[in-house]
């Protein structure tokens, strides 16, 4: 079971990720590259499904 004390950092390290895994597909998408575009979208659900995951495995401890 994570420590409570723990949990803020990682929430912040969670949303700081999303922030710069958004922006770099903004930009892609501003550059007009299709294949960045669709690999940073692609790491983009990986990343959400993981964090969805991860908050559903908290609430069964």
């Amino acid at each position: 079971m994570a420590n409570v004390a723990e949990l803020p950092e990682e929430n912040k390290l969670r949303g700081e990720t999303e922030v710069h895994l958004r922006s770099a597909l903004f930009n892609a998408e501003q550059l007009g590259d299709d294949f960045l575009s669709y690999l940073l979208k692609m790491a983009f659900e990986q990343f959400q499904a993981g964090a969805s995951e991860g908050k559903q495995g908290k609430r069964r401890k």
